[in-house]
């Protein structure tokens, strides 16, 4: 396709923003008794567009042992649920909130829990 029928990118959301949505599925995970925490999270520049660089971001920190099953869990497997990827640090899932539509935070926050369980 011509690159200039494509529909523009989506602008990145703004950080203060992120920040109350991490607080927000945090809440609700927790909620649900899983260990989640809201806290700041740097996110890389993708694709090698500008090595070195992060921007500001947030993120939800959910234990690593999740990460398998929101990868490819039974939920997942299913169909039930859209696989999640997040990126390990310090023995913790940082599910980054930059990469998720707001739109989709319910549903983000649903596949954790279905990966809990």
């Amino acid at each position: 396709p011509d690159p200039r029928d494509l529909p523009p990118a989506k602008a990145a959301p703004a950080t203060a923003g992120l920040a109350e949505r991490a607080r927000r599925i945090a809440r609700g995970l927790c909620g649900a008794s899983i260990d989640a925490r809201a806290q700041a999270a740097p996110a890389a520049v993708g694709g090698g567009g500008a090595p070195g660089q992060e921007l500001d971001s947030a993120a939800v920190s959910v234990p690593g042992e999740l990460a398998a099953p929101l990868r490819a869990g039974n939920a997942v497997r299913r169909g039930s649920m859209p696989a999640v990827v997040g990126r390990m640090e310090d023995g913790r899932l940082l599910l980054d909130l930059r990469a998720v539509d707001p739109a989709d935070d319910d549903l983000l926050q649903a596949a954790v829990i279905a990966a809990a369980s």
